[in-house]
Protein backbone atom coordinates (compact mmCIF):
# COMPACT_ATOMS: atom_id res chain seq x y z
CA UNK A 1 0.00 0.00 0.00
CA UNK A 2 1.21 3.55 -0.59
CA UNK A 3 2.08 5.78 2.45
CA UNK A 4 -0.05 8.82 2.19
CA UNK A 5 1.59 12.20 2.53
CA UNK A 6 0.11 14.37 4.89
CA UNK A 7 -1.04 17.86 3.39
CA UNK A 8 0.42 20.20 5.74
CA UNK A 9 3.44 23.07 5.31
CA UNK A 10 5.53 20.39 7.48
CA UNK A 11 5.12 17.88 4.95
CA UNK A 12 6.14 20.50 1.79
CA UNK A 13 9.55 21.36 3.69
CA UNK A 14 12.84 20.04 3.22
CA UNK A 15 13.68 16.60 1.67
CA UNK A 16 11.13 14.44 3.85
CA UNK A 17 8.44 13.28 1.64
CA UNK A 18 9.72 13.99 -1.59
CA UNK A 19 8.72 11.39 -4.43
CA UNK A 20 10.41 10.93 -8.15
CA UNK A 21 8.27 9.29 -9.88
CA UNK A 22 8.84 7.89 -14.07
CA UNK A 23 5.06 9.17 -15.27
CA UNK A 24 2.48 11.89 -14.39
CA UNK A 25 -0.74 10.90 -12.19
CA UNK A 26 -3.95 10.64 -15.24
CA UNK A 27 -5.25 13.53 -12.89
CA UNK A 28 -2.23 16.17 -13.89
CA UNK A 29 -1.57 14.45 -17.76
CA UNK A 30 -5.64 15.49 -17.87
CA UNK A 31 -5.40 19.24 -16.95
CA UNK A 32 -1.91 19.21 -18.71
CA UNK A 33 -4.29 17.97 -22.15
CA UNK A 34 -7.77 20.06 -21.14
CA UNK A 35 -6.15 23.45 -19.51
CA UNK A 36 -4.57 26.61 -22.07
CA UNK A 37 -2.56 28.31 -19.86
CA UNK A 38 -0.69 28.33 -16.30
CA UNK A 39 1.13 30.55 -14.02
CA UNK A 40 5.06 30.32 -14.64
CA UNK A 41 6.42 31.33 -11.27
CA UNK A 42 10.43 32.54 -11.41
CA UNK A 43 12.69 34.32 -8.41
CA UNK A 44 15.38 36.35 -8.79
CA UNK A 45 17.27 38.31 -5.39
CA UNK A 46 14.09 36.38 -3.21
CA UNK A 47 11.72 38.43 -5.46
CA UNK A 48 9.36 36.49 -6.93
CA UNK A 49 7.97 37.25 -10.00
CA UNK A 50 4.78 35.09 -11.55
CA UNK A 51 3.69 35.26 -15.60
CA UNK A 52 0.56 33.54 -16.83
CA UNK A 53 1.81 31.44 -19.92
CA UNK A 54 0.24 29.82 -23.36
CA UNK A 55 1.92 26.61 -23.74
CA UNK A 56 1.89 23.27 -25.19
CA UNK A 57 2.32 19.62 -23.67
CA UNK A 58 3.57 16.92 -25.47
CA UNK A 59 3.79 13.25 -23.98
CA UNK A 60 6.78 12.83 -25.80
CA UNK A 61 8.87 14.50 -28.44
CA UNK A 62 11.57 13.60 -30.74
CA UNK A 63 13.72 15.27 -28.38
CA UNK A 64 12.29 13.52 -25.42
CA UNK A 65 10.91 10.37 -24.14
CA UNK A 66 10.08 12.11 -21.05
CA UNK A 67 6.50 14.92 -20.76
CA UNK A 68 7.40 18.07 -22.17
CA UNK A 69 5.80 21.88 -21.66
CA UNK A 70 6.78 24.36 -24.11
CA UNK A 71 6.29 28.04 -23.48
CA UNK A 72 7.84 30.82 -25.49
CA UNK A 73 8.47 34.41 -24.11
CA UNK A 74 10.68 37.34 -25.59
CA UNK A 75 14.33 36.73 -24.53
CA UNK A 76 14.38 40.01 -22.54
CA UNK A 77 11.64 39.29 -20.12
CA UNK A 78 11.28 39.76 -16.92
CA UNK A 79 10.76 35.54 -16.73
CA UNK A 80 14.00 34.88 -19.08
CA UNK A 81 16.32 37.26 -16.80
CA UNK A 82 14.92 35.76 -13.40
CA UNK A 83 16.03 32.02 -15.43
CA UNK A 84 19.14 32.97 -16.35
CA UNK A 85 19.89 33.80 -12.26
CA UNK A 86 17.83 31.22 -11.09
CA UNK A 87 16.59 27.72 -13.09
CA UNK A 88 14.30 26.99 -10.40
CA UNK A 89 10.49 27.48 -11.29
CA UNK A 90 7.07 26.49 -10.09
CA UNK A 91 4.12 25.85 -12.51
CA UNK A 92 0.27 25.97 -11.61
CA UNK A 93 -1.82 24.36 -13.83
CA UNK A 94 -5.61 24.47 -13.64
CA UNK A 95 -8.90 23.55 -15.45
CA UNK A 96 -10.84 26.55 -14.43
CA UNK A 97 -13.82 24.60 -16.90
CA UNK A 98 -14.45 21.75 -14.59
CA UNK A 99 -14.16 23.53 -11.54
CA UNK A 100 -16.49 25.95 -12.55
CA UNK A 101 -19.59 26.24 -14.58
CA UNK A 102 -19.53 28.19 -18.08
CA UNK A 103 -20.99 31.96 -17.96
CA UNK A 104 -24.24 31.54 -19.55
CA UNK A 105 -23.66 34.05 -22.67
CA UNK A 106 -20.38 31.13 -23.34
CA UNK A 107 -21.61 27.84 -25.20
CA UNK A 108 -22.42 24.47 -23.37
CA UNK A 109 -20.40 22.13 -23.92
CA UNK A 110 -22.95 19.14 -25.56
Amino acid sequence: MEQQIPLSHEASAGDTNMRVTASLPTEVVQCLENARFLHLATCADNTPHVSLMNYTYLASSPYSSSPVIIMTTNPASKKMTNLASNPNVSLLVHDCLSISPLPPFLPQPN
